[in-house]
Parts: C-alpha cells; structure tokens; sequence
C-alpha cells in the first residue's frame, strides 16, 4: 500500500496549490492592505500607502483633467495640486472631494463585496517587478478556481518596489503612463478622458492545468480552514494491530496524513502562524519526538487567538488586554489596523499620522494648513482669530501651567510630524519593527487623546 492510499479524504486545494498559495503570500498581503479600507471602509487616507506613486499620480491626474477648469477659476495650479495628493493623503483642501470621486467611481465601476470575494493563485507576469493579481467576484465552492472555469474577475497590477508590493492599477491589466490626461485603463491615451473610469466587468478562463487554489482575507475563515485541516492531518490514528506496541514498548501510533503532505502543508502553515502569533517558536515548546507537535500546539492557539479578533471583541466590548486595539485611541488603530494586520508597521505609522492630521484639521474646521503648522497654531496660545481657532487643553488662567500644557502639546506634534511621519511618507526603503512601530502609535494616541478632548474657542 503507498502513501496516497492512506491519505486522508480533505476536501479543498492540494499541497501544490498550497505551495502556490504559500509563494504569493506577500503580493497578496499587499493587495489586502489596499482593498481592505478601499472597499470595506471607504477609506482612502489608510489605502493610500499601499498606492504605488505612479498610480497616486494618475489617479490624481484623472480627477484634475475632470476638473481642470473649475480648478483653475479658483486659483489651483494643477502640478501642484497634484503633486500634494501623491506626497501625502488628506492634508490638501481639495482631498475630501478627490477622495469622494475616486471611491464613488472606482468602487461603481468595479464592485466587489468583502462577503465572496478572494484572490487566486495564479498571476500573469507582465516584468519583473510587475505582475497581475485576479480578485474573483465570487469563491468557488470548493476554494479552488478549476482549470477551464471562469469567473468574473477584477484585476490588480501590483509592483514589487523598494522592498515592498503596491498597487499599480485597480480593474485594468495594464501599467498607467502619467499625462494630461493620464492612459488609466487602455491606450491608446484619450485625447479627453471621461469623467468616470468604464465599468469592468472583466471574465477570466482560469488557463492553469493544475487548478489555481483562492486566498481569502486573513480576517475570514480561509485562515482558520488551513489551520484545522493541518491539525486535522497531524491527528494521530491507532495501528491496525495494537501487538506491535506490547511487543517493542513504544507507542507506535501514526499520524492520519503522509509525511510529505504534512511536510508540504507546513509550508503556508509556518507563514500563517507568523502573522496570527508570531512568536509561536518562541512560545510553544520544539518537538523533539517527530510528530509535528509544535506545528500542531501553534496551530491549536492560532485558532483560539482568531477568536480573540479585535473585531469579535469589540462585538463583546472589549479588546484584548495589551492589544494595540486596546491601548491605542480609535483613529490611530482605524487608520492603522488594516497595514499593521499586514505586518506593513511603517505604512500603519505613516497612515495614523494622517488620520490624526485630518481630523485635527476637520475639529478647527481648516484645510488650508497641515502637520506641525496645524498643530502650532490649533495648540498657539495666542488668542484666536477669524478664520485661525484654537484648542485649549487647560484653562486661560494666566499660568505656567497653561503655557507649558500647550507648548507640550506642539512640541509633540512637531517632534511626530518631523520625524516619524516624514521617515513613513517620503522614505520607499523606511522600515520599522513591530516595536518601533507600536512605540509611533502610541505617541500619536497620546496626540490624539489631546485633540479630541481638548475644547475649541473661536473668540
């Protein structure tokens, strides 16, 4: 009797599209990143870091070209415009606007619901930094896009750059060329671009002979599923004898899958518990008797740490003690959760100092400043003027104590917006551990706390 013929009867992909599925984990992780806020929350300002600059500029391109004359009358020099988007999200008067647009078309034109959605395996390379990601519509049955099936499709075009993957175009296969008007979805380049990207409603023949297994979000049950079934093929089974273990003494039980496909399996599941607990080497004791026991414990409390998802607790109304969800204010870990579930622990800095920039700018209702200028002059203690409130964390009592709170308060901006939110913005290869990375969060909690509590005066 060989190997396959006790193996056991698992329904899902093979070990070789998990093998599939194990090399694309990190192009995508990245496409998550972005579809997440995009799609889930709205949110452009958290999705931003994952845009790669070229389709920052296009899309910004795009929007202008839609808007040029209005834009103009008012005074708005379209370089510079744009230019301000690609560099930073949410800190122009004309974000929440261009915001508003590309969601509303973007998401109109290539609709996808978080509910079915999934990414296959396969890919088509177009170089070599470049390639196409299929997002499919809808799961198939059996979490395995057959050869020959089709499904409908949005593509991404992601583009491994500085060390990272971003994306470099949403619902089109091809790599955009900036412009007046930029080429976004097909050349040749329009001579005038239409006010809203073409609906893609693209269907794609799955052409690997092999079958091409779907990656579901991490938040979803495609981790769990992997999870239970590796426990599942570690399962130790009794021999059909039980004589040979009273005759040599030792336990001669087997595990209920062959080796080489618990071996196979262990690759995706060796990437999966280093995002769902990442310390479990560490943490659960090595197995020194060959049974995959380490694999099989970790796997064990992956599981139970899944059903302590910030999100499940929030349901129950409260999040783990020593969670960032729990020891960070609600902006910071909104804007950051999605990145920072990634392991992308720069982006999640660089997408709360946003969020806290854009409402700090929303509370004293300004547009027209940002970063450490919004800050100095929202914490001024100067009396406030038309146009210029002010937010007081201490009483005017004319004391040391209310000067010092307030230049504390700017001090700290500064120090964050100078530093840490420059380094995660303009620097492709910035990278920060996950301790680095909580330590920035926390500080800009602390800012953020401030703000939200602190009382705005007009006059």
């Amino acid at each position: 009797m060989n190997s396959s013929d006790n193996a056991p009867n698992l329904d899902g992909p093979t070990t070789d599209e998990i093998d599939q599925l194990a090399a694309r984990l990190p192009v995508t992780r990245a496409a998550w990143a972005f579809l997440e806020p995009f799609y889930e929350q709205a949110d452009l300002i958290s999705a931003w870091p994952m845009v790669d600059p070229q389709l920052r500029l296009c899309w910004a391109q795009w929007w202008i070209s839609a808007n040029e004359a209005a834009l103009e009358a008012e005074g708005y020099s379209r370089e510079e415009v744009a230019d301000a988007f690609v560099r930073q999200a949410g800190a122009h008067p004309l974000w929440e606007q261009f915001e508003r647009v590309v969601l509303r078309d973007f998401r109109a034109a290539m609709p996808l619901h978080p509910d079915t959605w999934g990414i296959g395996a396969a890919e088509r390379v177009i170089d070599s930094s470049t390639e196409v990601l299929y997002v499919l519509r809808n799961i198939p049955a059996n979490g395995v896009w057959q050869p020959g099936e089709s499904q409908e499709t949005v593509p991404l075009v992601m583009r491994h750059s500085a060390g990272r993957w971003r994306l470099l175009n949403l619902g089109y296969e091809q790599v955009p060329e900036p412009g007046w008007p930029p080429a976004l979805w097909g050349p040749p380049r329009p001579s005038r671009l239409s006010a809203a990207p073409p609906a893609s409603q693209q269907t794609r023949q799955n052409d690997d002979p092999h079958g091409a297994a779907v990656a579901r979000q991490p938040d979803d049950g495609w981790v769990r599923s992997h999870l239970e079934r590796f426990i599942d093929m570690t399962s130790l089974v009794e021999p059909p004898s039980t004589r040979s273990i009273s005759r040599n003494g030792r336990d001669s039980r087997r595990m209920k899958a062959p080796l080489d496909e618990i071996v196979s399996a262990t690759v995706l599941i060796e990437r999966i518990l280093e995002q769902v607990t990442p310390t479990w080497r560490k943490d659960v004791p090595e197995d020194l008797g060959g049974r995959w026991q380490q694999h099989r414990d970790a796997a064990l409390r992956a599981i139970a740490a899944l059903d302590l998802h910030p999100e499940i607790q929030a349901r129950l109304g409260e999040a783990p003690t020593g969670s960032p969800a729990s020891l960070l204010h609600p902006w910071v870990w909104d804007a950051a959760r999605q990145l920072w579930s990634g392991a992308f622990f720069a982006e999640a800095v660089g997408a709360a100092a946003r969020r806290v920039n854009a409402k700090t700018q929303q509370k004293v209702d300004r547009k027209d400043v940002a970063d450490t200028d919004l800050f100095k002059q929202a914490f001024s203690t100067a009396l406030p003027a038309e146009g210029r409130p002010r937010l007081r964390l201490w009483e005017d009592d004319g004391s040391q104590t209310y000067r010092n709170v307030h230049r504390g308060a700017m001090a700290l901006a500064e120090g964050l917006f100078a530093s840490a939110r420059n380094l995660a913005a303009h620097e492709d290869d910035y990278e920060l551990t996950e301790k680095e990375a909580l330590e920035q969060l926390v500080a800009f909690s602390l800012l953020a706390r401030w703000v939200e509590r602190s009382r705005k005066i007009t006059e």
